[in-house]
């Protein structure tokens, strides 16, 4: 199955909470969409307490999620911890599509075209 940042879940439920991504648009046109999380009805916010904007496909590595993260025009992967729906790390990697396919401890694998043609990696950093 191909990953794919315009079609994915959005509605799902980890640890027993509710995980929605809403107020979806795309980020600009033919762009990916993007939008807000919430975890049981609380807004995920970035370091400036504002929402954070995200990206999809979200991968669900329980205790976490693992989602590409807009900032400026760039995606970077982040690890929210369901339990407090806070961004607990991040990748240093920018890019302008992250598709999250797979984790092993801190070092995230993705793909960052349409084809999913080559897989990389980078490690997340604690903030």
């Amino acid at each position: 199955m191909t990953l794919s940042p315009y079609q994915f879940i959005s509605n799902f439920s980890v640890l027993g909470r509710a995980v929605a991504f809403v107020e979806t648009r795309e980020l600009g046109q033919g762009g990916p969409a993007i939008g807000y999380l919430q975890i049981d009805g609380a807004w995920v916010l970035n370091e400036t307490g504002q929402r954070a904007e995200f990206g999809g496909p979200l991968l669900v590595q329980e205790p976490y999620l693992l989602a590409p993260l807009l900032q400026g025009f760039d995606f970077r992967l982040a690890r929210l911890d369901v339990r407090t729906g806070r961004i607990v790390a991040k990748s240093a990697v920018r890019e302008k599509l992250l598709l999250p396919a797979s984790a092993d401890g801190d070092t995230v694998y993705y793909y960052n075209d349409l084809d999913n043609s080559q897989l990389k990696n980078c490690t997340l950093e604690a903030i």
